[in-house]
């Protein structure tokens, strides 16, 4: 700790934020899986000990680039024994293919698992083509 974090403020707060500025920060990549459905594909994303509020989904194009962080939830003076519940932010980009309408995203957060679900194009659903008589 530094000197700064061993003088007490007035603000408790304040002494908080100086204190976890202080603390490591983690990027990792999350665990995620992709699968096909019928109208599209799905992925889901673990991101433990985020939430909804911290997590920015954002697509370009064909790619979707996925930004969470997990806040700590240990206090400044308690030491760890694993590195579990360092603050974490989290990031996963991904290429998608052409035929995914990204602009239909549906995101849902349950758990710390993050489930996106992405249709394909109108013009890339498979359909039936009947044969006219004439």
């Amino acid at each position: 700790m530094n000197q700064e974090n061993q003088t007490c403020c007035g603000n408790d707060t304040q002494c908080e934020n100086t204190a976890q500025a202080d603390r490591p920060q983690i990027i990792v990549k999350p665990a995620f899986s992709t699968s096909k459905t019928q109208t599209g594909v799905k992925i889901i994303i673990d991101l433990p000990g985020v939430s909804k509020d911290k997590i920015n989904i954002k697509s370009e194009e064909t790619r979707l680039s996925i930004k969470a962080e997990k806040t700590e939830l240990a206090q400044p003076d308690w030491q760890l024994i694993s590195d579990s519940d360092i603050a974490t932010d989290y990031e996963l980009n991904l290429e998608l293919t052409a035929d995914l309408d990204l602009s239909t995203t549906a995101a849902k957060l349950e758990k710390g698992v993050l489930t996106l679900g992405i249709n394909k194009h109108e013009k890339s659903l498979p359909r039936e083509i009947t044969i006219s008589d004439e």
